[in-house]
């Protein structure tokens, strides 16, 4: 599976009504992926070793990381038309340290 396989779901799911000017991480897109373009995300699945042999890929090679890479690639060469990144700041508030982690969205604006 290549990115641009890919391209214009990710394009239809962040222009979806209800996504309108909102920012969606990628368990949100992910997920409208699964629910939306089922045999899409069979496709990118069966692209991606099973995780239970192979636990050792379990953060590099998985279905949402390609997806998180599609969006980072096509945020880069305009591949998306309006498609904005942004990094929100999630703190940790069952650490007293107060460390904070950022997670990426995503969101296509109207043009």
């Amino acid at each position: 599976m290549q990115y641009d396989d890919i391209r214009t779901t990710l394009l239809q799911i962040l222009s979806f009504p209800k996504n309108k000017d909102k920012y969606l991480t990628i368990d949100q897109i992910c997920s409208g992926i699964k629910s939306h373009f089922p045999s899409v995300w069979q496709e990118i699945n069966s692209s991606f070793p099973n995780i239970t042999e192979y636990p050792q890929i379990l953060n590099q090679y998985t279905p949402s990381n390609f997806v998180a890479n599609a969006l980072k690639y096509y945020s880069s060469n305009n591949g998306i038309p309006g498609l904005e990144q942004d990094e929100l700041d999630i703190a940790n508030i069952n650490n007293t340290d107060k460390i904070t982690n950022t997670i990426t969205v995503w969101r296509v604006r109207n043009i």
